[in-house]
């Protein structure tokens, strides 16, 4: 059973199965992967049985809600199709998280409300493909303050005015190779 685990030595980054449920004081977390397709066997896809686990929860007992994809109608692509999972949108409905945080579309995108929830889509942390090279954008994390039950999404440019993109590939491949068995 893989577990939730740092993947650098200042503990600020970890790796979070897929379904788990995460519980910092009084704040819960719960986390979903994949995307959803057309071809739910596909390898990137939502695993269905993550999915009912976390559909499973009561209303109200999941805080935030951490998924790779993001509700549906978040936005359209360039062919003019809506974008969004319709399965990410009935786990808000379902559990109606204070706060949904998800990636896929990399770009920053919200806040919007999807009912009591508030939805951030967050930037990429650093950029994969080669013709887009280039410094990170702001919009790639969130600071969630649990005195005040606040999450904000931070746009300023301080976290990249470095010039440069963090090498997290290299670092985490390195990190990888000199970790012992």
């Amino acid at each position: 059973m893989i577990r939730v685990c740092s993947i650098d030595p200042f503990d600020l980054f970890r790796y979070v199965p897929d379904g788990t449920v995460l519980r910092f004081g009084k704040t819960t977390i719960g986390c979903l992967g994949g995307i959803e397709t057309a071809n739910p066997e596909e390898k990137q896809s939502i695993d269905q049985r993550q999915y009912e686990r976390l559909l499973a929860a009561s209303p109200g007992e999941i805080d935030i809600l951490i998924t790779h994809d993001a509700p549906y109608g978040v936005g359209t692509n360039y062919y003019g199709e809506t974008q969004g999972s319709r399965r990410i949108t009935a786990l808000i409905e379902r559990l109606q998280p204070k706060y949904l945080i998800a990636g896929h579309y990399h770009h920053a995108i919200g806040p919007h409300q999807y009912g009591d929830t508030t939805y951030f889509g967050l930037n990429v942390i650093m950029n994969l493909r080669k013709e887009q090279g280039g410094p990170t954008e702001p919009g790639w994390m969130a600071v969630l303050d649990t005195d005040r039950d606040e999450l904000t999404p931070v746009a300023d440019e301080w976290p990249v005015e470095c010039g440069e993109p963090f090498p997290f590939q290299a670092y985490c491949a390195n990190l990888r190779a000199n970790r012992r068995p």
